[in-house]
């Protein structure tokens, strides 16, 4: 079997350290529009989970997505892609089997996934749980009665008063509908709760705030008195224009970078390194 180090390639700036310090999280984003991506390194169960996509768009986009996510990991943790050992959750949050110091003494790893249209994102954190969502704006049908129906009393007025969404052009309705839906999704996959977690539960910041603590209902897996929500701007990243960028975590982190890198540039870490799958189990990985 080759050897579980990254190669030599030449470090890409980007990815310099790829371990956060201690206390904060990177968010690394990528298109799914670049190449090349690697099947290989995935699991039997991701590539059972990319075959069953109707459409070889969205093959393309969940294969170039777990790529990224393998070869990022793998940079933190000093393994290869294919040799990560992923775990899953009860409502299928992923986590990875790794030396819990790996990261920092006492500071266990913890990463999220997140993809939307041609923009994958992901977060490894050393503060703590973390979930990540990334949104491409477009235009919601009905709009008004998902805000109704997802949305705290609090964060629908904010949208659809006179003052609201509802008054804005089309590019600002887009954007600010998202920055809540991103925000919501964020802390329900930091507490890994899949959609068993209703968005009602909790309130976020309103759509303009870039940061804020938020208060959680007792009951939540995690049993979290609260966590902190960060919305990241992404228009000056490339390929993220017209994206909205959240994240949430279990305590403030320290610092937050949000960081663009090429999928090319990941996989070339690992040229010319072999590496057999004897042995793998068929790990699963929940988005």
């Amino acid at each position: 079997m080759a050897t579980n180090k990254p190669s030599s390639a030449p470090a890409i700036g980007s990815l310099e350290p790829g371990i956060p310090k201690p206390a904060r999280i990177v968010v690394w984003c990528w298109s799914l529009n670049d190449t090349p991506a690697r099947e290989g390194w995935l699991s039997g169960d991701e590539r059972r989970r990319a075959n069953r996509f109707h459409f070889a768009a969205d093959r393309r986009r969940f294969v170039a997505a777990h790529t990224g996510l393998r070869g990022l990991l793998a940079i933190a943790t000093g393994g290869h892609p294919a040799g990560l050992r992923l775990r899953t959750g009860e409502f299928g949050k992923p986590s990875i089997d790794a030396d819990p110091t790996v990261a920092a003494p006492g500071k266990p790893m913890h990463f999220n996934l997140s993809h939307s249209g041609e923009l994958a994102a992901v977060a490894v954190s050393t503060a703590g749980e973390v979930g990540v969502d990334v949104e491409r704006h477009r235009e919601v049908d009905q709009w008004e009665a998902i805000a109704e129906r997802h949305f705290t009393r609090a964060e629908a007025d904010g949208l659809t008063k006179p003052t609201g969404l509802a008054a804005s052009n089309a590019a600002d309705r887009r954007q600010r509908f998202f920055n809540l839906w991103t925000g919501k999704e964020a802390v329900v996959k930091l507490l890994g709760a899949g959609l068993s977690f209703p968005l009602t539960a909790f309130e976020t910041p309103g759509a303009t705030a870039a940061t804020g603590w938020i208060t959680l209902p007792s009951d939540n897996p995690l049993r979290l008195e609260r966590c902190w929500l960060e919305r990241l701007p992404t228009d000056k990243l490339p390929a993220a224009a017209g994206y909205s960028l959240a994240v949430a975590t279990s305590a403030q982190p320290a610092g937050v970078a949000c960081r663009a890198v090429r999928l090319a540039d990941v996989v070339a870490r690992f040229a010319g390194e072999g590496f057999t799958d004897d042995g793998l189990t068929d790990d699963g990985l929940a988005e």
